[in-house]
């Protein structure tokens, strides 16, 4: 028995730990302004390219001039993170910290300071959407969608347009990736999920629980 709840105690604090990894590193994904002050060669800028690649963060750094630097390791805490690459000729880390949900600041080699700026990006997801399930039981079905982002994540609810009178059915949640969303909701007492991938810059393509062909238009 107090072997059963070793185990079962060490899976549920592996299970915290990864979540807890994961939930850091999709705070840090995506691009940031970087600007590290003093240097030799004066004040450097940079993109920061923060991606997430099997459950951990890499990423790239491009200066205004030249071709882009990759970061060959990236160490996670709560709230902070260390960058580490390689520079003319020069092993380089860059500790940062989170400021607020925008904004990070360190230093390079404890030395010079450093801040990230996220960057401001189009939120391709945002806004309405009309999507279209095809071949289910019920045959073809449309429902009618306006995404936003709340707390840096996107929710929404659900109209089907065949009954527009019925109370809409909420999203329970949404994953993204760079060109991909898969929206999670409940319906007829089944538990379902649209996995749509951007197709360009007004269309969406997927299937629903992987057997509904399904398509997402932009709404205008």
């Amino acid at each position: 028995m107090k072997k059963t709840v070793l185990i079962l105690s060490l899976l549920f604090f592996g299970i915290a730990f990864n979540s807890n990894s994961a939930s850091n590193a999709d705070f840090f994904a995506g691009k940031w302004d970087m600007l590290i002050k003093g240097t030799p060669n004066g004040d450097a800028k940079m993109e920061a390219h923060f991606k997430i690649v099997n459950g951990k963060l890499s990423g790239t750094l491009k200066p205004s001039e030249g071709d882009a630097i990759p970061v060959t390791q990236i160490d996670e805490e709560t709230d902070a993170i260390t960058i580490y690459f390689s520079a003319q000729g020069y092993d380089l880390n860059v500790k940062l910290t989170k400021v607020d949900e925008n904004n990070l600041k360190g230093s390079l080699m404890d030395m010079f300071e450093t801040t990230l700026v996220r960057k401001a990006s189009a939120d391709y997801f945002a806004g309405k959407w009309e999507f279209l399930v095809v071949g289910t039981p019920q045959g073809d079905v449309k429902f009618t969608t306006e995404l936003s982002r709340k707390d840096g994540k996107l929710t929404g609810e659900l109209s089907n347009l065949a009954e527009p009178n019925a109370p809409k059915i909420p999203i329970t949640s949404i994953e993204e990736e760079a060109d991909k969303i898969v929206i999670f909701f409940s319906a007829s007492g089944y538990d379902l999920d649209l996995n749509l991938s951007k197709v360009d810059a007004d269309n969406l393509k997927g299937t629903m629980f992987n057997m509904f062909e399904s398509k997402g238009v932009r709404v205008k």
